[in-house]
């Protein structure tokens, strides 16, 4: 046995490790070595920030340099990916943006202070909170409009985004009825505009809101976001105090503070939101033949957990990190992105095709699908480089590291 007396009191809980990936192979492939505190998941690449604030991006590099054009140096302390571009943050609270800009979403405001405490990457679009708490936001909507519609009130403390919505949480103050707002940053509608040859009630009845979050609602001439209404936030979660949330590509979720439930609410045409069967409103029928989203909402079936610590959306499906550190998944699952690997995990992003997650320690050292041996000489050499991948529990002393691990996978 060997002791780390020194890292066990200054870091009982390991908020570190290395990356693992799931889900289409070309955005998570090769898989950099080492240690990360953060990680991001773009469309086809990954990005994760090093210990010394170094950031590295794999997958595929594509026509605007995503991977090739990442910034240099160390010390930033915040990373966030989108569809083609992506975003760091320096520990003055200064961003950068790289990758696709041809929409404006890595052009960052030069009228207001590059000041921010937290930003997100949408499809065409950026958007982040200011230090002073307000919400900005550049680039384009879905239908490829600017996206100068914010909702007012503050201040806000954190952002999500996906490729269509965004989601803003508020400071938290018992004189704030609705905390987390998701809304589409699309300019105000056309009230006078609806689908060609749409016969009957405009908006349709089963699309008509029943909670008024009202910021924003895309009205493209083919809108097929239209009955999802991820933007009217459920009753349960508008007034909790929320651990986490997230923007999915057609759905939304958040996890109460206290008790760690799941509320998902949103489109379910491939059970991103749930496996239990529901009624398709008449209106989501007549527009697409079938339910592609409807605006009730419920918790998850009862086989899920009572209680998850992180939740993200991707493209029509949800991953979750369970409350003992494994991951699930459920929805659309084509290429895998639906199937996170075995084994226990400190937090992880996920996004259109495949997900990356920091591990809490290596189990399959060398990555030959075996545990054996061979691992246990990977762990050695490992540690004579200062790597502490072995420590599974994070408390700082290295127990017989093959059977720790092996418990832990």
């Amino acid at each position: 046995m060997v002791a780390l007396a020194t890292i066990a009191a200054a870091q009982p809980q390991r908020n570190f490790g290395p990356v693992r990936g799931w889900g289409d192979d070309i955005a998570w492939k090769p898989k950099p070595e080492g240690y990360f505190k953060h990680v991001a998941t773009g469309w086809y690449f990954s990005v994760g920030l090093r210990l010394d604030g170094t950031i590295e991006v794999w997958g595929v590099n594509g026509q605007y340099n995503v991977i090739n054009g990442r910034p240099s140096g160390s010390g930033w302390v915040k990373i966030a990916a989108g569809y083609e571009h992506a975003y760091a943050m320096g520990p003055d609270g200064a961003v950068l943006g790289w990758g696709r800009g041809d929409h404006g979403e890595t052009t960052t405001p030069t009228t207001i202070p590059n000041c921010y405490s937290d930003i997100a990457c949408g499809e065409n679009f950026t958007v982040a909170v200011r230090c002073d708490g307000t919400l900005a936001t550049w680039g384009l909507d879905y239908c490829f409009n600017p996206v100068p519609r914010m909702p007012t009130g503050g201040p806000f403390v954190k952002v999500a985004a996906s490729g269509h919505f965004v989601a803003a949480l508020r400071a938290t103050g018992d004189d704030i009825p609705d905390r987390l707002v998701v809304w589409m940053p699309s300019q105000p509608p056309d009230p006078d505009w609806k689908p060609p040859s749409w016969q009957g009630l405009w908006p349709p009845e089963g699309c008509l809101p029943q909670l008024a979050t009202l910021f924003g609602e895309i009205w493209c001439a083919s809108p097929l976001y239209l009955c999802s209404n991820v933007r009217f936030v459920p009753a349960a979660i508008l007034d909790t105090f929320l651990a986490d949330f997230d923007a999915g590509h057609a759905h939304a979720m958040g996890i109460d503070l206290f008790t760690g439930s799941l509320t998902l609410w949103g489109a379910d045409n491939f059970g991103q939101r749930s496996t239990a069967a529901i009624p398709c409103p008449a209106a989501c029928e007549q527009l697409y033949g079938g339910c592609f989203g409807d605006q009730c909402y419920k918790a998850p079936p009862s086989q899920f957990p009572s209680s998850v610590k992180q939740a993200r959306g991707g493209y029509f499906h949800t991953s979750m990190l369970l409350p003992d550190d494994r991951l699930r998944a459920w929805g659309n699952n084509t290429i895998g992105q639906a199937s996170p690997p075995s084994g226990r995990y400190i937090r992880f992003s996920s996004a259109y095709y495949h997900g990356i997650a920091l591990g809490r320690c290596y189990a399959d050292c060398n990555g030959d699908g075996l545990l054996n041996a061979a691992d246990i000489t990977c762990w050695q050499n490992r540690l004579t480089l200062g790597d502490l991948g072995c420590d599974c529990d994070g408390n700082g002393v290295l127990r017989d590291c093959f059977r720790t691990a092996v418990a832990w996978t």
